[in-house]
């Protein structure tokens, strides 16, 4: 077995999109590509995301935390949604 893990059994991380639009729109980011300029990512990327379509990496997770001060925990937290 190699040290690769395997993704296929692991549940998709999944943006709390209330959180993300918010803080964006506090930033001034009121558009999907302004969003995505904040954070290095494509319009179309933050399209799927909002709509959920695809689910964000680790690592953009990662980096919209980093942006916008914000902890990974919040981003990932549905219940923060509600």
């Amino acid at each position: 077995m190699t040290a690769t893990a395997k993704t296929s059994n692991a549940t998709p991380l999944r943006l709390n999109v209330s959180a993300f639009v918010a803080e964006c729109a506090r930033r001034g980011a009121t558009s999907d590509s302004a969003r995505a300029a904040l954070i290095g990512v494509s319009r179309e990327t933050v399209w799927h995301w909002r709509h959920g379509k695809q689910s964000p990496s680790l690592d953009a997770i990662t980096r919209i935390a980093r942006t916008f001060n914000v902890t990974v925990e919040s981003l990932l937290d549905e219940r923060a949604a509600a």
